[in-house]
């Protein structure tokens, strides 16, 4: 027998030290209410003194829970998700769940992989960002009868349970804030537009252009799929072919990438041309400047995404409510007053 099996805490040995039978130490450990108050709390303390560790894959076969809850999110090497990642992973300890973090790189293959694994584990819910290149591995959840909720990103033509930012407000309020500090040539560098929080802050972005009379200019939008698109389009703004004296970058991490790509061809954010992101991740990536953000209560979006999870936990059901997060303009000093707004 090995050292690890010779030292592992059994019921036996609570019982055996608190002087109740085993049959009471399972009910007390397990939260069944014939136990009186006092006795639970005396068996519950002598556990965490002998490090006793419960058999989780007994738990889940006497209740039919894991305790456990997927996170499947499409990139795990930026900073938004992580960050979302973190918060929920804290959240959820606290609730005494566990998170499996997986990852699908925007594929919708290894999205629905990840769907199929989690549903394999018997995770007792899911949260996902989709990669919306299809429903795929929704419908597989909602066939398994899995609850889960989606993070940041919704669909237009199916509705499921979301929690999302006005993505049409960040983009409306940094762009209407470029044009109250005198700038006319915005250049929106966006992302693919199929995904949701993409289009509606493209459609933020025009419909502040539209309210100050501004005509759109298709030149200075520029649809970034991968990072090549994103160095080749801070390359276009270096040689002045944008003629823009500000960017709308989609989030903060690209416009930590323009900044880098301007500042080395001698560009100086705000005082040659200014720049303004979404997320409000200044505290994360170190700028040169103080990047002026849309922020999304990163809190507030972890809890209503852990409150509207386990509302499907407990009662499932398909009455699926989209919650819509506002955003909130932080101005700091990357976006210069170059003029009179428009009246």
């Amino acid at each position: 027998m090995s050292n690890k099996a010779k030292n592992k805490v059994t019921l036996s040995d609570i019982a055996r030290h608190t002087g109740f039978s085993v049959n009471t130490v399972s009910h007390a450990l397990n939260g069944i209410d014939d136990v009186k108050e006092s006795t639970k709390k005396l068996i519950l303390g002598t556990a965490k003194k002998l490090g006793y560790i419960p058999n989780s894959a007994a738990v889940s076969m006497r209740n039919g829970k894991t305790k456990a809850i997927a996170a499947i999110i499409p990139d795990i090497t930026g900073l938004y998700f992580p960050i979302m990642v973190k918060l929920l992973e804290n959240k959820l300890r606290g609730l005494g769940y566990d998170l499996i973090i997986m990852n699908t790189s925007e594929n919708p293959e290894q999205e629905l992989q990840c769907v199929t694994s989690a549903i394999s584990k018997n995770v007792d819910g899911v949260i996902i960002c989709p990669s919306m290149h299809n429903c795929d591995a929704l419908e597989l959840m909602k066939r398994y009868g899995v609850p889960f909720v989606l993070m940041g990103r919704h669909f237009s033509d199916r509705f499921y349970e979301s929690v999302v930012m006005d993505d049409f407000q960040g983009g409306y309020l940094l762009t209407d804030h470029m044009i109250k500090m005198g700038h006319r040539r915005i250049a929106y560098i966006g992302a693919s537009t199929h995904v949701s929080s993409s289009a509606e802050r493209l459609e933020g972005y025009y419909s502040a252009l539209s309210a100050n009379k501004i005509e759109k200019d298709a030149s200075l939008v520029k649809i970034c799929r991968n990072l090549d698109d994103l160095t080749a389009a801070s390359i276009e703004i270096v040689s002045g072919k944008l003629n823009c004296t500000s960017i709308f970058g989609f989030c903060d991490m690209f416009c930590w990438h323009i900044a880098s790509i301007l500042e080395q061809n001698g560009l100086k954010i705000p005082d040659d041309i200014s720049i303004g992101g979404i997320d409000n991740l200044l505290s994360h990536i170190i700028f040169p400047f103080e990047l002026t953000s849309v922020d999304c209560p990163k809190e507030q979006m972890a809890d209503c995404i852990i409150q509207s999870l386990f509302s499907k936990l407990e009662m499932p059901d398909d009455h699926n409510v989209r919650h819509i997060i506002q955003p909130q303009l932080i101005v700091r000093k990357s976006i210069k007053n170059i003029g009179q707004a428009l009246q």
